[in-house]
């Protein structure tokens, strides 16, 4: 029995009571009484002419008679639809992502807290944004979205994930803000390494290398290695990425077998005429079949397949031309300082690894982040829960740049303990690294998606306006003397596309599972707590703009002065 009908009862209920306590005793009761029976009665016909706009006795005999449970169900929704305008309740915000919500999931995501009552939200979830002056979070076991225009809060939003996690870390980033804001907390809670193919100053000291070819003598260590390293494309380039990874996976095993490096690799692939009897020779030693005949397909092929296939090997290991990546990979008599990943899959530790637009590093720090994502799940496999526990996170900033696996990870990776927030400049990057269909499973396996301000591709904005859905929007015709003379329902986006592309910095629309959207804002970690962080500094690949002198206008009242001011204003006014 659905609401309508309890009102109703009570409405019978209420008269009867009333007459009996008025024949009987006299009383206020009967007063009171009157009171709550006519507030309900009203309540019922508040709600039935909300459905109908030109109401007739039929519709509300209808109206009382008994619905069936899906369709009574509906017609709730859209009630509330109408009466939130499309936009998520705080009932809601409460049910799907209060404290309570994911604190009832901590024996199932963290299982070493099942004999617990005082676990605390931060051990079991991931903050999202304040709706109103509610907090909303996400269990650690969700994937978690972020899109927003460049300088829109993705960054701050990220160091507070960082600094919060309960458990290990591995977090990317093309700048060091990440690191600077958050690595002495991270410190104060466990060890931190850095892997530093962006050459930064000032990390030298928790500087770790990594080497593509760690592992490599497994052939399907091999395979997964190239697959980090060339992503996974659309159509026509696809076919000839994958053959590049069979390519670039058979030549790394090789090199891994006979003790060489990445420089190897890459002299193989400049000129594979030249080097394929030692190919095939050292493969020969491989107890793997398959890697011989991806070496073969490769070698023997002709000349115009082959250039292409070394057309889209080659961005794979552009990074050999960076001096500061060389380094981060043991090259050129580097210090080899190998990554500790058994204490950060068993402890509660930090990696940072951090890159350059610049320098193609990209592939590099795919490469190292696929090693200790598989790692981690190989751990949770062999954990009696099935889960890593602490929980291993993975906060990914630019990850449309990095391009890791995200469709496969996003999979499974929730359930073995793994958290992956990634963060993303617009939906249009997410299809150009992984292709509509790649984008649109990253999409279906996420639980929470937010969305910032910068967006302005009229594209992307009609994918997040059809996300959010449509409500019922009234409107009535007047008279010339403002009576109402006729009235309709008709369907409005519940976020415009112009609402959507206005949003200011800090400022999300959460997507959040099985509730509407709602309207948010993030805390960056400089200003929920200043004493941890202070805002972050320019970006160390930022550089000033050059400056010229320009006459200020004379004024009465002053002689004529000069003042320094960016060569961009004078491109502008000119």
């Amino acid at each position: 029995m659905r609401t309508t009908h309890y009102l109703v009862m009570t409405i019978v209920v209420g008269v009867t009571t009333a007459v009996v306590a008025w024949s009987q005793y006299r009383s206020w009761l009967t007063a009171l009484v009157g009171l709550a029976v006519a507030g309900l009665a009203a309540a019922v016909l508040r709600r039935w002419l909300r459905r109908q706009p030109h109401p007739r006795w039929d519709q509300f005999r209808d109206f009382l008679r008994p619905q069936a449970h899906s369709a009574q169900t509906v017609l709730d929704r859209s009630e509330t639809t109408l009466r939130q305008h499309g936009l998520a309740s705080d009932a809601e915000i409460r049910e799907h992502g209060g404290e309570a919500a994911v604190l009832a999931l901590a024996p199932i995501v963290r299982p070493s807290l099942a004999h617990r009552s005082d676990v605390k939200v931060e051990e079991v979830a991931l903050e999202l944004c304040t709706v109103g002056k509610r907090k909303v979070w996400s269990s650690i076991e969700q994937v978690v979205l972020y899109f927003a225009g460049p300088r829109r809060g993705k960054t701050g939003y990220l160091n507070c994930r960082v600094v919060d996690y309960p458990g290990s870390v591995v977090t990317t980033s093309t700048r060091i803000d990440v690191f600077t804001a958050t690595h002495r907390a991270r410190a104060a809670r466990g060890r931190v390494q850095v892997f530093n193919a962006g050459g930064f100053p000032g990390v030298d000291e928790v500087a770790v290398t990594f080497n593509p070819l760690t592992g490599c003598e497994e052939a399907e260590t091999a395979t997964q290695r190239a697959e980090d390293m060339i992503p996974e494309s659309t159509g026509e380039e696809e076919r000839w990425q994958s053959l590049a990874r069979g390519a670039l996976s058979s030549l790394m095993h090789a090199a891994a077998l006979d003790g060489r490096d990445m420089d190897t690799v890459q002299r193989w692939v400049a000129a594979p005429g030249e080097h394929q009897d030692e190919v095939i020779r050292i493969l020969r030693r491989s107890t793997s079949g398959g890697v011989m005949e991806d070496a073969r397909q490769f070698f023997e092929c002709n000349d115009k397949t082959r250039s292409s296939i070394t057309t889209s090997v080659m961005p794979a290991l552009r990074w050999l031309q960076s001096k500061t990546a060389r380094l981060a990979a043991g090259l050129d008599g580097a210090q080899a300082r190998p990554l500790d990943s058994a204490s950060l899959l068993t402890s509660v530790s930090t990696l940072y690894v951090l890159g350059r637009r610049a320098g193609h590093t990209y592939p590099l720090m795919s490469a190292l982040t696929g090693y200790v994502a598989r790692a981690a799940r190989e751990q949770a496999a062999g954990m009696p829960s099935g889960r890593c526990d602490p929980p291993l996170g993975l906060l990914l900033d630019e990850a449309g740049d990095l391009r890791p696996p995200l469709p496969d990870w996003t999979r499974d990776m929730g359930g073995s303990g793994i958290t992956i927030a990634a963060c993303f400049q617009s939906y249009a990057q997410m299809v150009g690294a992984w292709g509509k269909e790649g984008a649109a499973i990253i999409l279906n396996n996420a639980g929470p998606i937010m969305l910032g301000g910068g967006t302005k591709d009229p594209d992307d904005l009609a994918v997040w306006r059809d996300l959010a859905g449509d409500r019922d929007d009234r409107t009535t015709t007047t008279d010339a003397q403002g009576k109402v003379t006729a009235a309709a329902m008709r369907s409005v986006p519940v976020l415009p596309a112009s609402q959507l592309a206005s949003q200011a910095r800090m400022e999300v629309v959460l997507f959040h599972g099985e509730m509407r959207p709602a309207l948010g804002r993030t805390t960056p970690l400089w200003e929920r707590d200043p004493s941890v962080a202070s805002p972050p500094p320019p970006s160390v690949e930022e550089v000033e703009s050059p400056v010229v002198e320009v006459p200020r206008v004379w004024r009465r009242s002053s002689p004529p002065r000069s003042r320094r001011v960016p060569v961009e204003e004078v491109v502008a006014d000119v």
